[in-house]
Parts: C-alpha cells; structure tokens; sequence
C-alpha cells in the first residue's frame, strides 16, 4: 500500500483540486481582459487547442480532475502525452502565465505564482501514485518531459 493512505488520499486530492479552481477563478476575475495585449490571445488558443488534444487523446471519462488514478487506468503515451506527462497542467499554465506577466506586480502575479505552485505539487503527488499503479510509468517518465519540453 502506497505511503499516502487511502484515507489521506481524498483530502490531499481534493483539496489540491479546490485550491487550483480557486486561483483559476481568481486570475479570471482579477485580469484586465479587455486591455490584454492581442498576442496573449495567441497563447490562450495554443493552450486551449493543447488541453483539448489531451482529453481529446485520453477520450472523456477516461481522465480524472483529482490526481488519483482510476482503477482501470493504462498509459497513454500518444497524441501531446508522447512528449509532455501533464498537457492539460501545461495548458493551464500556457493560457494564464502569458496574461500575467503582461500585468505589473499585484494579484494577478500572486494567484498565478500560487496555481504554479499548486499545479507543481498535484503533479508531483499524481506522478508518485501513478508510479506504484502502472507498471512502465517509471520509465515513461524518463523519456518524456513533465510539462514544458525541454525544460522541465
């Protein structure tokens, strides 16, 4: 049995996924939509196109909001999860970071900085449970990048 019990394993979850939902809320109503520079729409379609290809690639239903792996979950290395681990993190990040750092110091910079952080840490506690359930998925991570490629 996994280090984080079973019992933990819903509030850990959950509580990751309530915070990354409140900084998205948050950065939604705290930026200057209409006075963005042009460009940032750019960015935001790339990111949504790169989140829609990830569900898209692991089909609705087949992919979960909390970090916790299905019970029926298999590893999907097509489609963007050939090169990045994370898309729909990497979309998230892709849509607000351009926005953000358009905008001086303020809250726009510390709700980002802290959905960063939040993302960085469901991923990290995704990636260690997905480890002890799919046999393959230590190796997987060593030729793919997390959520930035080639960076990171």
């Amino acid at each position: 049995m996994s280090k984080v019990t079973k019992i933990h394993r819903p509030f850990i979850s959950y509580s990751l996924v309530f915070f990354q939902f409140l900084l998205i809320g948050l950065l939604v109503l705290s930026l200057p939509w209409q006075s963005l520079p042009k460009w940032t729409a750019f960015t935001a379609i790339l990111a949504v196109i790169l989140g829609g290809w990830g569900v898209w690639v692991m089909r609705v239903g087949g992919f979960n909001v909390v970090p916790d792996p299905h019970s029926q979950c298999q590893l999907v290395e097509h489609g963007p999860y050939r090169w990045i681990r994370h898309p729909m993190y990497s979309s998230i990040l892709l849509f607000f970071w351009p926005m953000v750092l358009t905008q001086p110091l303020g809250w726009p910079w510390l709700w980002m900085s802290l959905l960063t952080l939040d993302l960085l840490i469901k991923l990290h506690y995704e990636e260690r449970l997905l480890a002890e359930k799919i046999c393959g998925y230590r190796a997987y991570q060593q030729r793919s990048h997390k959520i930035l490629p080639p960076l990171f």
